[in-house]
């Protein structure tokens, strides 16, 4: 948290959060989103493999909810049609 710029951090401290690590949710290149984890209690050092997990996660999350996106458009456009 010490290494974020000071806006962030300003959100961050008062939650009491000492470490994030978070992996964004791309659409196209769009930011669609994040998903991670917060720890509270202590200043922490995520391994390499917690990080790995979290990416593989993230994508499998994005795929998802974009399938999802799509499924529910193409249901709203048969309903308008």
């Amino acid at each position: 948290i010490s290494q974020f710029p000071d806006h962030i951090r300003a959100i961050v401290e008062p939650q009491g959060i000492k470490s994030m690590l978070h992996s964004t949710i791309r659409e196209q290149g769009v930011f669609r989103g994040y998903v991670g984890f917060d720890e509270c209690t202590a200043n922490y050092l995520w391994t390499q493999g917690q990080i790995s997990l979290l990416q593989f996660m993230a994508e499998v999350l994005a795929v998802f909810l974009i399938k999802q996106r799509s499924i529910d458009r193409k249901s709203s456009e048969q309903k308008n049609n």
